[in-house]
Formats: structure tokens, C-alpha cells, sequence
């Protein structure tokens, strides 16, 4: 009986900083890992080598879902903040909208009332 192992270097996986291309990148692993699946089901080799084999596999595809949903919960967390960021932007916004129009209000009262009391005084 022959056992052999399974490379991991045709799987490894790289992070980069787009995470929704990495999960593609990763799902298409994991196809392929599947498929490996597959073709050491309909080897020559013994059942022993078969299990062996099919088990590194499952472990490799257990990892690969595991580095998806990290990325996912990432991609979750970074979009929660971003639609954080945008509501406190637009809140800062709509304040100084309003800020400015009490300011006009204030501003058009004061020169109102120096007008009142300019004609007051001329009388």
C-alpha cells in the first residue's frame, strides 16, 4: 500500500484588497478542489489512498469557506461603515441647512428691528 499526499501549493490562496474578486477567486479553488474530488473517487488507487486523498481535499475546501466568510463579513462590516460614514456626512449637511436658515432669520429680525429703531428715532 501506497500512501500518497496532497500538494496544498496548487490551493493556496492570496489575499488581495478586493475582497468580492478573492471570494470569486476562492469559490473557483473550491471547484476545482471538488473536482479533484472527483477524479481520486474514479482513480486506480486503493480505498485507503482514496480516503486519505478526498479527507486533505475536505480539509482544503473546510479552509476555503472559512476565508470566504471572513471576507464576507469584511466586505458587511466595511459596507455598514461606508453607509455610516455617508449618513453622518448628509446629518452634517441637513444641520447646516438648518443652522444657515436660523442664521438668515436672526440676520433679516436684527436688520428689521435697526430699521424699526431708525424710524423710531427719526420721530
Amino acid at each position: 500500500m501506497q500512501v500518497s499526499s496532497v500538494s496544498n501549493s496548487n490551493y493556496t490562496t492570496q489575499t488581495s484588497n478586493d475582497s468580492s474578486s478573492s471570494i470569486k477567486d476562492l469559490q473557483k479553488q473550491k471547484q476545482k478542489i471538488q473536482q479533484e474530488i472527483q477524479q481520486e473517487n474514479l482513480s486506480k488507487d486503493d480505498e485507503k489512498t482514496k480516503q486519505k486523498k478526498v479527507q486533505e481535499y475536505q480539509q482544503e475546501i473546510q479552509q476555503i469557506d472559512i476565508q470566504i466568510q471572513q471576507l464576507q463579513s469584511n466586505e458587511n462590516k466595511s459596507g455598514a461603515t461606508q453607509q455610516q460614514t455617508a449618513k453622518q456626512q448628509q446629518d452634517t449637511v441637513e444641520i447646516s441647512s438648518e443652522a444657515q436658515k436660523l442664521f438668515n432669520e436672526q440676520q433679516n429680525s436684527a436688520a428689521s428691528d435697526q430699521q424699526s429703531s431708525q424710524e423710531e428715532t427719526k420721530l
